[in-house]
């Protein structure tokens, strides 16, 4: 196997155990590159460049963002996709139980079970874990701004997951609760917060879709209707205190009905920015739709048992 891996340089703390598994791969045979990212983008462009350069797998080594970037690089070609989770939130790595030691990464990589997975698709941007619209990605945007131009000194490197706290906390004084217009088969209503997901993980502890599945060739829906700055501190707190759960799996808004489709819109008269698999995107108005079964992925033998019974 052909094995190009796009790392962040964001996380080269994982460096050492990042090419000890690179070695391990090419002292069993297998052809293996790595390039390291130099700028926002910088992933999608080299995993562009490798797949149509004939490489069998792209390995995006770092979070849910390098993941992101690597999935969008190598749509519409024969390329596999991997992860070598070194990230902050490592959302997808959790859904997919991904080893954490480069051993077991590695191996998983040399047996290279795949599963054929469904990618959403808003505006031009696909993705594979979930795009939202509301408070959260306020958040996201006031915490860029925070750091500013200079992420690799920012708060998330230092702080890690806990940096999304300071974002919120700031963001949440300010948020204006704009209403957004939802449109799903033809149907309309609206919400504060909408979350449009391929897994069921929301964060890296917990839940808010959790029928979700990427083979079903469906999006799972959530709505939060609710609106004042007391809802949201109270929707908050469910899911800042999940932070401190390190082993928990909590699922949040077990009465909440979930709405699964394949297409749709959101928009709103006012300014609503949206983030996509954990990064800022772009304010509404957006088209969302589901690709099923349109990317190859390596990932471990037992996920494949997960999902035989969608």
């Amino acid at each position: 196997m052909r094995y190009f891996f796009v790392a962040n340089t964001l996380h080269k703390r994982h460096e050492k155990a990042l090419l000890r598994c690179v070695a391990w791969l090419r002292e069993r045979g297998h052809e293996v590159e790595i390039a390291y990212t130099q700028y926002p983008g910088h992933a999608q462009e080299l995993a562009s460049k490798a797949a149509l350069s004939g490489w069998e797998c792209l390995v995006g080594a770092g979070g849910d963002g390098t993941l992101h970037e690597v999935l969008n690089g190598i749509m519409g070609t024969n390329a596999l996709l991997a992860l070598y989770p070194m990230g902050t939130g490592n959302v997808f790595a959790r859904e997919m139980r991904l080893p954490v030691f480069w051993h077991s990464i590695a191996m998983m990589l040399h047996e290279a079970h795949t599963l054929t997975l469904d990618v959403g698709k808003a505006g031009d941007r696909y993705f594979l874990l979930m795009l939202s619209a509301g408070f959260d990605a306020y958040a996201i945007r006031t915490l860029s701004r925070m750091e500013g131009d200079y992420r690799q000194r920012g708060l998330r490197t230092i702080f890690g997951k806990f940096a999304y706290v300071v974002g919120g906390l700031q963001a949440l004084g300010r948020y204006a609760f704009p209403l957004i217009d939802v449109e799903i088969d033809g149907k309309k209503t609206q919400a504060s917060f909408v979350l449009v997901s391929n897994i069921q993980r929301y964060g890296r502890y917990f839940k808010i879709t959790p029928k979700a599945s990427p083979v079903d060739g469906m999006l799972d829906v959530f709505l939060y209707t609710e609106v004042g700055r007391w809802n949201l501190l109270r929707l908050v707190w469910q899911v800042l205190s999940s932070l401190w759960k390190p082993y928990g799996g909590e699922t949040l808004f077990y009465k909440q009905s979930g709405i699964r489709c394949t297409t749709l819109a959101l928009k709103s008269k006012e300014e609503v920015f949206s983030q996509l698999d954990g990064e800022l995107f772009r304010p509404l108005p957006l088209e969302i739709s589901v690709y099923p079964r349109a990317i190859r992925m390596i990932l471990p033998r037992g996920i494949h048992k997960k999902y035989q019974s969608w």
